[in-house]
C-alpha cells in the first residue's frame, strides 16, 4: 500500500470463541496448509455486523445458527493492510480489511463440524490466542497483536487495552 492509495478497507467481521481455559479456536485455512487464524468474513451488501457474524460463523465452522451466540461486540474494531504481492483477487479491490470483532459462545456444547463448512477451513483447534498472533502470516502480526490486548481487556472486565 502507498500513502495515497484510496481503495477502501472490506468491512469484515472476526469470531473469538473462548473455552474455559481462556483458548481461542482457531481454523486452518483450506488454501494454506499449516496458516491458522480467527475465523473471519466479510459483510454482505445490508447485513448487519450482528448477522454477518453469525452467517460467517455457520459457514466457516459448519455450526447451525441456533447454535452460536454473541456474548459481545469489542468496542474497536481491527485494520490490517494487504501487502503489494498479495495475489488475491480482494487485494486488487480493497487495501486490507477492517474487522469488527466479536466475542462468542458455542451453545450446546456444539463444536465446529468442517464437513458441514463451506471449504474455506480444513480443520480447527482450540489455542492460547499468543500463540496464534506469533504464527499467522506477517501481514496480520500487528492486528492479531492488538487484538491479544483488546481480548485481554474484555477479560479483565475493562473497555479498553491494558
Amino acid at each position: 500500500m502507498t500513502p495515497t492509495d484510496t481503495r477502501p478497507y472490506r468491512q469484515n467481521v472476526l469470531g473469538i470463541f473462548l473455552n474455559s481455559a481462556k483458548e481461542v479456536l482457531a481454523v486452518e485455512r483450506s488454501d494454506r496448509p499449516g496458516a491458522w487464524q480467527l475465523p473471519q468474513g466479510g459483510i454482505d451488501g445490508n447485513e448487519s455486523p450482528a448477522e454477518a457474524i453469525v452467517r460467517e460463523m455457520a459457514e466457516e465452522l459448519g455450526i447451525q445458527p441456533e447454535n452460536i451466540a454473541i456474548v459481545k461486540q469489542l468496542p474497536q474494531s481491527l485494520c490490517y493492510d494487504f501487502p503489494p504481492t498479495l495475489q488475491a483477487p480482494i487485494a486488487k479491490q480493497y487495501r486490507g480489511q477492517q474487522q469488527i470483532v466479536f466475542i462468542l459462545a458455542l451453545r450446546n456444547d456444539t463444536l465446529p463440524d468442517m464437513a458441514a463448512s463451506d471449504g474455506e477451513n480444513r480443520n480447527w483447534k482450540w489455542t492460547p490466542l499468543k500463540e496464534l498472533a506469533d504464527n499467522i502470516v506477517a501481514f496480520k502480526q500487528a492486528a492479531y497483536r492488538e487484538l491479544i490486548a483488546m481480548v485481554s481487556a474484555y477479560l479483565a472486565g475493562t473497555n479498553t487495552p491494558h
